[in-house]
């Protein structure tokens, strides 16, 4: 067995936690004008695609926007969502003008920008299968959303399953 240095092993780890811990590596920018509304709102923003951490810290972010409250309003609900996935996602130089936190900024603006990351993001889901309730599934009736993970082939490596007898 080959043994790795403790400075490759190091950069190895680093590398792990910038690339797949924090995902940076996929990202996503554009443009957007909103001078109708007001002249200053043009600008560029780039989104990354989130990690498991970023998705933590959008849920501590939204807890802070909420005070820990489950929040009965859809609207609050979504505009705390908002507010806490943009704050996380957005990287880089954000326009001067982008500020939801200002209680002046209009909704129209903040919903785009956050509508173009949601497009985006939603290119990175699996696609969802139905699978159907059974005798024994223990489900009440209905249909229960099954993440598809491709043909079962991909997933033995072109072995063959045979069913048990």
């Amino acid at each position: 067995m080959e043994n790795i240095s403790t400075e490759a092993l190091k950069t190895l780890r680093s590398r792990v936690h910038t690339e797949v811990v924090q995902g940076t590596r996929r990202t996503h920018t554009f443009n957007v004008d909103y001078s109708d509304i007001d002249p200053e709102f043009v600008g560029t923003f780039t989104v990354k695609h989130p990690s498991l951490m970023d998705r933590l810290q959008m849920g501590v972010v939204r807890t802070s926007l909420t005070g820990g409250a489950v929040l009965s309003d859809p609207f609050a609900h979504g505009l705390a969502h908002i507010i806490s996935t943009l704050e996380v996602v957005l990287i880089g130089d954000v326009p001067k003008w982008f500020d939801p936190n200002d209680e002046n900024f209009p909704y129209e603006v903040l919903e785009a920008v956050f509508l173009e990351y949601s497009e985006w993001e939603a290119t990175f889901r699996k696609k969802v299968r139905t699978s159907q309730p059974t005798e024994d599934s223990g489900h009440a009736g209905g249909n229960v959303p099954v993440l598809d993970h491709g043909p079962l082939e991909s997933a033995t490596n072109g072995r063959e399953i045979s069913e048990p007898n």
